[in-house]
């Protein structure tokens, strides 16, 4: 087995844990810093990996960068901005309307799913702006809020459909 190439001296944790204190939960650069003050510290990347729920290259990274420019090369550089264009009422709504309304109700034949039963970033996109006049800069703002609240897409009709098959066959 190769020795680990990648280990924290105390220095190294000493100023890890200075920055985690003045970070307070910002949760990107606070993850970051875990993760590799954990693999530093011999933890395997494995359980680094589904602790913090990133790829082996991403930590690979995080370590590198780290070690060429110390505990402030992970702060998140993201602008954001995206996450507070809906405030949780009009999310609560949107939710509640997108369980029970298809796009073929709202858009008729002009829905970006062929059969209009499943939502799409398309769709979701244009519902959103129709209903509460907000637009986020990125696509991946959409798939989101489709991933993150379980909205029934047609990735997930079709495996849906799939399981259902395999019960009847049963």
């Amino acid at each position: 087995m190769a020795k680990r190439k990648f280990q924290l001296t105390s220095a190294d944790i000493e100023e890890i844990a200075q920055v985690l204190k003045e970070c307070k939960g910002k949760t990107a650069q606070y993850r970051r810093l875990n993760a590799v003050r954990l693999y530093g510290s011999g933890i395997s990347i494995t359980d680094v990996q589904e602790r913090y729920g990133c790829s082996r290259s991403t930590l690979l990274s995080w370590c590198k960068d780290f070690r060429i420019l110390g505990a402030e090369s992970l702060v998140d550089m993201r602008q954001g901005g995206n996450n507070t264009r809906l405030t949780p009422e009009q999310v609560s709504d949107l939710l509640w309307r997108l369980r029970s309304i298809t796009p073929r109700m709202v858009f008729g034949k002009g829905s970006a799913s062929p059969d209009g039963e499943c939502w799409t970033a398309k769709d979701l996109c244009r519902v959103v702006r129709q209903w509460y006049g907000v637009v986020y800069q990125s696509r991946n703002s959409y798939y989101r809020l489709l991933q993150k609240y379980q909205i029934p897409t047609r990735a997930l009709a079709g495996r849906l459909k799939r399981v259902e098959a395999a019960i009847v066959q049963i």
